[in-house]
């Protein structure tokens, strides 16, 4: 089509490429600055451009179990305080998808890790600043659930709870990582904002589904996360 216009008509703007194919766009809606724009937000910046899915807040119970129930080796759970994972474990509402797929992970020998900052950690104070929070007294917390919920799995040895003593700084949910197929749910941690008329929590942040296919950004996160839950950032606490 663009080939056959007049030298001199406008209609069409080029956009960029997409599979090597130089693409132009017309709208009766948008001027040429305003597609523009439109396309770049929908197709990135070319060969650097990384698509996956994302979540406008964070997933419910049920999209969460999806991805445990779809681990072979291992779940990584990682967090601050561990609240809303530790609730799932020992919820006594119903149906508790949650709870149910990790009993599944559990019986079919795959392991389940939780890292959450240890009762220790230098960075508490911090974030319990930056969070307006008891964090320690929510870690604390957790820690009580996720033992009883380890009591009722008669103390399975592939149920494993961390402590970390550095603050990451973003929230995950790592699946099969050291398998070419594995993936990861990340979101990073904002500060809170509350106003009279609108409060954003961290469960209110996007969230990111990223698989191992994404190469670069997808293997970059697997080194934070494998430093964050190695040996000399963690102590075993379960």
């Amino acid at each position: 089509v663009y080939d056959v216009l007049p030298v001199d008509d406008d209609t069409f703007t080029e956009m960029g490429t997409f599979e090597g194919v130089r693409v132009f766009a017309a709208s009766p809606f948008y001027t040429p600055s305003e597609s523009y724009r439109i396309w770049l937000g929908s197709n990135g910046l070319g060969s650097q451009a990384k698509f996956s899915p994302m979540l406008h807040e964070r997933p419910s119970a049920l999209e969460k179990s999806r991805l445990i129930r779809a681990a072979s080796e291992v779940v990584f759970d990682l967090g601050t305080a561990l609240n809303t994972c530790s609730n799932y474990l020992v919820t006594t509402e119903r149906p508790a998808h949650y709870r149910a797929a990790v009993e599944a992970l559990l019986a079919k020998g795959a392991e389940y890790r939780c890292y959450l900052l240890h009762p220790s950690s230098p960075d508490i104070a911090a974030v319990a600043s930056q969070f307006n929070e008891d964090t320690h007294d929510r870690v604390a917390s957790s820690l009580k659930r996720l033992a009883l919920f380890h009591r009722r799995m008669g103390n399975a040895p592939n149920f494993q709870v961390f402590g970390m003593h550095r603050y990451p700084g973003f929230a995950s949910m790592a699946i099969d990582t050291s398998l070419p197929t594995g993936i990861i749910l990340m979101s990073p941690y904002v500060h809170r904002i509350a106003r009279p008329e609108t409060t954003i929590e961290r469960a209110d942040f996007p969230h990111q589904l990223m698989g191992a296919h994404l190469a670069e950004p997808y293997h970059r996160l697997v080194d934070l996360i494998d430093d964050y839950t190695s040996d000399t950032n963690c102590e075993r606490l379960i």
